[in-house]
């Protein structure tokens, strides 16, 4: 305003003209001064007021250096200065000012000393985190090498050095974070565990946190309760005690890890959710080290943390779990591994016994059945199968109460749905082998085509009306990408069985004509008529013609389905990432055709085969099949033999 310009004009005159000789004192904060100083500080006063912080920095800068230490004029000068440096975000100039204010305080009062040394601690802990700050943006702009390594260890140092110094200040949680990440990025994953171990210690301590909570009566001043930051401060806290535990996971410290879970879980400050999951996790642990001990302790823990059913199925199998894991699979089963064998079994019969009528336990007792029926099947005891019907049981169980999401059951597709369909497929495969399969004796077709013909359409209505509806509720009801494929090629074996019976039906064991006919026949041929002789050639001749073209419209007709479906066991199999037994053979049983049969045929009946991931159709090239069978190690010659030997000399 003009009469606020025109009084600064009239003092900055008076400071220009007046001499110090006869310049009159006056008090400021109760100390005499001269008149023309205190004029100066209010020129310097006006710009800042009105943000002009050049003019005002130039005005407040002699002043300061001047009156610093001797009166408030010096004090109040080193304020403004700071407050403009703080406003601009100048934290060189702010640091400059808080390292001046240690070495050569401007303070004169004891409220301007409390005030001086707060902003001058506070500036300088802030500037400590600034550096580690700008040495981590640095090294993440530099490309990888020695001099990139280097420079993370100078950030996660720096940030390490900040939080030992300044642990309280709310950059702590983030410096705490991006230090162990520079450690992280050099492979140095001690020194990040350390990193977070000091925060904890520092920014987490009970003092601070009981501060916090309820506020500190002690203090100067007294402070009251922040429920805000005490809130913000405990949940940094346990973002830094997860990532101590993932931290010690990864070095593969597993005690370590369990025991920081073992130290969430009880504390009262983290939310019970929170709490349940750390003990779940330290159980865990503890029963993969074998400390049953630790892990009961955990469980009970957990117990007391008002867990839902559903999180007490959990832990409860988790501790079955422990038993089970202690059993070798690929072990003899003799000896210590034999007990650790029964141990594991019992462990999951009694989880599966316990609770199977208990809805929350629904995969877990999947898993329970499947594994009792795995140490039954290794034990050769015979109720291998009796566990394997109820994996079924289960998962059927869990299908029908599994959460669902977008209309889908979370049970679909799942490591049950694997299990219950491996179940599923074994006890049909079994089944297969003992009633069913040309390997283990069936379609030995004999007798007179007629009767052979029946017996064959006999056994494909069988594979139709039995055989291929049991393999496709391995598909349907588990929905498992796994044992889909094995069923898909399972289904391939059921034709190739009957067309491989049938193809290898030839005399003498099958015969073109009944005995009687074969009777009438000889007596035609032995005749002195030729007329007989040439009609029966004609029957023979006729006769022959018949039997080939039905037996290859029959044969045509399995291949098409075998070759169809071993197709698409291999391309499922492929777009899922699975292998089995059942699919080798799809490979191996392909490529076997694939000479038998020929490029062109191959081509035709494999038309139609959809990639489920990509939902493209499967494209087939020559000889395809023949060049990724199991355990191929070079391509087939041309001609299928091998190369003559050396002339001899």
């Amino acid at each position: 305003p003009p009469s606020v310009l025109g009084l600064i004009d009239a003092r900055a005159e008076y400071v220009q003209r007046l001499p110090d000789r006869v310049d009159v004192m006056v008090k400021f904060d109760g100390q005499d001064v001269p008149q023309a100083k205190v004029y100066s500080f209010d020129v310097a006063n006006y710009y800042f007021v009105y943000g002009d912080f050049a003019e005002a920095r130039q005005r407040f800068t002699p002043i300061y250096d001047a009156e610093c230490g001797k009166t408030s004029l010096g004090y109040k000068a080193w304020d403004r200065l700071q407050s403009m440096a703080n406003f601009e975000n100048n934290v060189d100039e702010s640091r400059r000012l808080a390292e001046a204010a240690i070495t050569r305080s401007c303070a004169v009062t004891e409220e301007q000393k409390v005030n001086e040394t707060t902003f001058a601690t506070t500036t300088r802990a802030r500037g400590f985190y600034i550096d580690a700050a700008r040495a981590y943006e640095k090294a993440e702009k530099m490309p990888p090498g020695p001099e990139r390594d280097k420079a993370w260890r100078e950030a996660a140092a720096l940030y390490k050095a900040a939080l030992e110094k300044a642990p309280a200040r709310d950059e702590a949680p983030e410096a705490a974070m991006l230090g162990a990440n520079a450690y992280k990025q050099v492979g140095e994953y001690d020194q990040a565990i350390a990193m977070y171990e000091l925060f904890i210690k520092e920014y987490g301590s009970e003092e601070r946190l009981s501060a916090l909570e309820k506020g500190d009566p002690k203090a100067e001043p007294p402070t009251p309760p922040d429920p805000e930051k005490y809130a913000k401060r405990v949940e940094n806290l346990k973002v830094a005690y997860d990532e101590l535990a993932r931290a010690n996971l990864l070095f593969f410290m597993f005690r370590c890890a369990a025991e920081t879970y073992d130290t969430i879980s009880p504390n009262k400050r983290f939310p019970e959710a929170d709490r349940r999951k750390a003990a779940t996790n330290a159980v865990d642990l503890y029963g993969n080290m074998g400390d049953d001990a630790k892990m009961l302790e955990a469980r009970q823990t957990l117990y007391s943390l008002n867990p839902p059913v559903s999180q007490r199925m959990q832990i409860d199998y988790l501790v079955a779990l422990a038993d089970y894991k202690r059993w070798d699979s690929a072990a003899a089963d003799e000896g210590a591994n034999r007990n650790a064998r029964i141990k594991g079994m019992q462990a999951m019969e009694a989880y599966y016994q316990k609770n199977r009528n208990t809805r929350e336990a629904g995969r877990f007792l999947v898993q329970a059945a499947y594994n009792a029926a795995k140490m039954h099947e290794a034990g050769k005891d015979g109720k291998a199968r009796d566990w394997c019907s109820n994996t079924m049981k289960a998962f059927d169980g869990y299908k029908a109460s599994a959460p669902t999401k977008d209309g889908k059951s979370e049970a679909v597709g799942s490591l049950e749905a694997d299990m219950a369909a491996e179940c599923a497929y074994l006890a049909i495969d079994q089944e297969l082998k003992a009633k069913f399969d040309y390997d283990s004796g069936h379609h030995r077709y004999a007798g007179v085509i007629d009767k052979v013909k029946q017996a064959f359409d006999k056994d494909v209505k069988e594979e139709h009306d039995v055989w291929l509806p049991k393999l496709q509720t391995v598909s349907k009801t588990n929905a498992s990408t796994k044992w889909s494929g094995a069923a898909r090629a399972r289904q391939g074996s059921l034709y190739d069985s009957c067309r491989t019976g049938l193809f290898n039906a030839t005399p003498p064991t099958v015969k073109l004509y009944t005995e009687k006919e074969e009777r009438l026949l000889k007596l035609a041929e032995t005749s002195d008529r030729e007329d007989l002789q040439e009609q029966a050639d004609a029957i023979r001749q006729n006769r022959r013609e018949q039997w080939r073209s039905a037996r290859e419209r029959s044969l045509e007709e399995a291949d098409k389905a075998m070759i169809k479906f071993y197709a698409e066991a291999v391309v499922w199999g492929r777009s899922y990432k699975v292998r089995t037994d059942a699919g080798d053979t799809a490979i191996r049983r392909l490529a076997f055709f694939t000479d038998i049969l020929g490029n062109q045929k191959m081509r035709d009946y494999s038309q139609g085969v959809i990639d489920p991931s990509t939902k493209s159709p499967f494209v087939y090239t020559d000889n395809t099949f023949l060049r990724t069978r199991p355990g191929l190690s070079a391509d087939v010659p041309v001609n299928g033999m091998p190369a003559p030997l050396p002339v001899g000399q």
